[in-house]
């Protein structure tokens, strides 16, 4: 799933807290 994907970008320190914010946002 797109989550997961940007779940593992984190991980690898690789994710913008900007992409963070769009993906994890609407969650809340």
């Amino acid at each position: 799933s797109l989550r997961q994907a940007a779940i593992k970008k984190v991980m690898a320190g690789t994710t913008t807290i900007e992409e963070l914010i769009r993906v994890i946002g609407p969650h809340f």
